[in-house]
């Protein structure tokens, strides 16, 4: 494939970008700051598409639609859909709605616990112009964060897998495309709280699994399951270092009761998304994989294997659960009602 070093200011010009955040009622002070970060940046999103996941009243609802109008009225920004859910939902069925409702050519997604760097949207269009199927943006720590936390997961680099942040580190990076793109292999370090996918690519390949995704429990992989899927169809992925956000992080996700409880969770996850076969090989080379990084003393991959060896484990184990998982969160969707209200 050739890659164009100038910019093509045509299909800049030409190309949209929906913004998409999933948050919940007890974390609205964490959406007014990402707010407040979209709204005083260089460039605006085409548009903003807000999921509440759990938003049960009408007073809720009310309370969101008046500040979200004040922020938009006073900053003059785009136009934006609140899509309310009664009940909690897997994130995987959050997800599907912000693709649903959103009108982009291209569609980004983060979390409501980050915040964007002012130039954010200005640096995604920029990598737009390549025409990537899926975009990856560096996620750095918050920088108001104390100075312990940040220092530890610059030392411990291998704990950001868990606590998402500085996801460079995890990338296979293929080659440089221009000064801050780079084309990547594998999935890793491409992560929902800063990803940006085209919508071709979700009419090729489908949109996000509406039963996975945290859902009252530690059992994310909504986004990867859907990575899966991508790499399988030949999707190019970028990485763009310039589109930056910053992840305000709980330090619960820094402990290792914290870290173990997730992997061993996330083996539900992929009891349901790999077959048996698959599963008996990962045990075999994960295991494998352990004496070898620790023969060695290269600390981060052996510690990230045995994180592997366990969520595989919790798999093998889990194999007899994926009925019950599947039952538990399609009910959970049948019960949900929503409305879309447009700012």
């Amino acid at each position: 494939m050739t890659w164009k070093n100038e910019i093509d200011m045509k299909t800049l010009n030409n190309v949209s970008v929906s913004l998409g955040v999933i948050t919940i009622p007890r974390r609205v002070n964490l959406l007014k700051e990402l707010l407040k970060s979209i709204f005083t940046g260089s460039q605006l999103p085409d548009e903003l598409v807000i999921v509440i996941n759990g938003c049960p009243n009408s007073s809720i609802i009310s309370n969101y639609v008046e500040f979200i109008k004040s922020i938009r009225n006073h900053m003059n920004g785009p136009p934006i859909k609140l899509i309310c859910l009664t009940e909690d939902s897997p994130v995987g069925y959050c997800r599907s709605l912000i693709v649903r409702y959103s009108t982009s050519n291209y569609i980004a997604m983060v979390d409501d616990d980050v915040t964007l760097h002012p130039l954010w949207v200005e640096k995604v269009r920029y990598s737009l112009q390549f025409k990537p199927d899926i975009v990856a943006g560096r996620v750095e720590p918050d920088p108001n964060l104390p100075y312990e936390i940040v220092k530890f997961l610059r030392e411990k680099a291998y704990y950001g897998e868990f606590a998402s942040v500085l996801n460079y580190r995890f990338m296979k990076i293929k080659r440089a495309i221009s000064k801050d793109i780079f084309l990547i292999d594998g999935i890793r370090g491409v992560w929902a709280n800063n990803m940006i996918i085209k919508r071709e690519l979700i009419k090729r390949i489908g949109n996000f699994n509406i039963i996975l995704g945290y859902y009252k429990d530690y059992i994310g992989g909504e986004d990867t399951e859907f990575k899966i899927r991508a790499r399988k169809s030949g999707a190019i992925f970028l990485y763009n270092s310039s589109a930056v956000v910053y992840h305000a992080i709980n330090p619960e996700r820094l402990t290792f009761s914290y870290i173990f409880k997730r992997v061993w969770y996330h083996g539900l996850l992929y009891s349901y998304i790999f077959p048996l076969s698959q599963l008996i090989k990962a045990f075999v080379g994960e295991l494998l994989s352990i004496f070898y990084y620790f023969l060695r003393d290269r600390e981060k991959e052996c510690f990230l294997a045995i994180t592997r060896f366990i969520s595989i484990l919790s798999a093998l184990l889990s194999i007899r659960k994926r009925e019950d998982f599947i039952k538990k969160r399609v009910s959970a969707i049948r019960r949900t009602k929503y409305k879309v209200i447009t700012i």
